[in-house]
């Protein structure tokens, strides 16, 4: 599946800090959402794009992600605000190999 790449970077660029960054990061997310949902039915709702905008800006190396965890994992990792808690979680959960 292809996407255009220039959306998902203008995703990445959005801040939040303002409210017209934060306005145009949901007429965005909503715009995608509209354009990508008839096409390809589940995965892309907006509630979906914020959750993937998130783990994009949470780990943004993708070598550093753990082929072993799942969707599910990663979206219990997003919740946790604090990067130290967050790594020692993924850590623990490798040693533990907790399966979800």
């Amino acid at each position: 599946m292809k996407i255009n790449i220039s959306l998902i970077s203008d995703l990445k660029k959005l801040t939040y800090n303002t409210k017209e960054g934060a306005n145009y990061g949901n007429f965005l997310t909503n715009f995608l959402s509209a354009q990508l949902q008839p096409k390809f039915d589940n995965g892309f709702s907006t509630r979906d794009l914020f959750w993937y905008q998130q783990f994009y800006r949470t780990f943004p190396i993708a070598n550093a992600l753990c082929s072993q965890f799942s969707w599910t994992h990663y979206r219990l990792l997003l919740n946790v605000d604090n990067q130290y808690k967050r790594e020692y979680h993924t850590a623990e959960t490798v040693n533990k190999q907790v399966v979800i």
